[in-house]
């Protein structure tokens, strides 16, 4: 756990962990920076897809990035556009699909002329306090954005801060703070109850963030069990970096179910 008012010095191992989903939320710092990038029109329906919110209009989330298309296309845009009938409005139905993040990074870095990790290198990592980034790229040279980027917990921890801090890290403003406290709202329902079995990221989506189910509470969500819970009621936040490939959701309940016991807080279940 990382409380905001203490240093953010490193506390444990400083091992590089692919932290796979649970920073989805990096993405949102590129929105801001280049409103521009949404009026790419490398497909028709492109400037349309409210991409944050995960909520395209896809009826399938595709693949992700341990299924067996990962190995054999070679064109994931053109992938994207022809293997879904994208039968919903675009803003109205959730699917937790890589690809929203991944054609958002094609789309900036298709307007910036240059990858996506050397376009937030200076304008966002490093300000951060992460100084040495690795992103994997897809088979045409793209970041694939939703996943392959290689962190440290501290600096998992420290992007968990900017959020606590409404985009302010160390005194600096490192994102508009009028965008960071819109990314963090609910933006769209996370679950279908038709369909889905509701759980502890069942409250709500942001821009590529969970809402928690304590009041203030956010959650980065990843694959193997990455998780980064900021808690801006209680000023923490809390991180954990594992490899679990199994049920690596009870992460995540045991992580949440043990800070509402530490504050004596009652989670409302849906």
């Amino acid at each position: 756990m990382a409380r905001s008012r203490r240093s953010s010095k490193a506390s444990a191992p400083s091992f590089l962990m692919n932290s796979s989903g649970s920073f989805q939320g990096f993405r949102l710092t590129t929105l801001d920076v280049t409103p521009a990038s949404r009026r790419i029109g490398i497909a028709r329906s492109a400037a349309r897809i409210p991409a944050p919110s995960l909520s395209s209009g896809q009826k399938d989330p595709l693949f992700f990035c341990d299924g067996p298309e990962r190995y054999r296309e070679k064109d994931w845009v053109r992938y994207f556009f022809q293997n879904d009938s994208f039968p919903y409005t675009p803003g109205t139905h959730f699917v937790y699909s890589n690809f929203c993040s991944y054609i958002l990074s094609v789309l900036l870095e298709e307007k910036s002329g240059t990858g996506l990790l050397n376009y937030l290198r200076y304008r966002f990592f490093e300000p951060v306090g992460i100084p040495n980034p690795d992103w994997t790229l897809c088979p045409q040279g793209h970041c694939m954005a939703a996943n392959g980027l290689y962190l440290t917990i501290d600096e998992l921890a420290r992007f968990g801060h900017l959020l606590l801090h409404e985009g302010s890290l160390n005194g600096k403003q490192i994102v508009p703070k009028k965008f960071v406290i819109d990314a963090c709202q609910k933006h769209i329902d996370s679950y279908n109850p038709l369909t889905e079995h509701p759980d502890y990221q069942s409250y709500g989506y942001g821009y590529f963030i969970y809402m928690g189910p304590m009041e203030d509470t956010l959650i980065l969500s990843g694959n193997y069990g990455q998780y980064c819970v900021v808690d801006k009621k209680h000023h923490m936040v809390s991180c954990v970096m594992s490899l679990d490939g199994n049920d690596h959701k009870k992460i995540r309940d045991d992580l949440v179910d043990s800070l509402a016991e530490y504050y004596g807080v009652k989670i409302s279940h849906i």
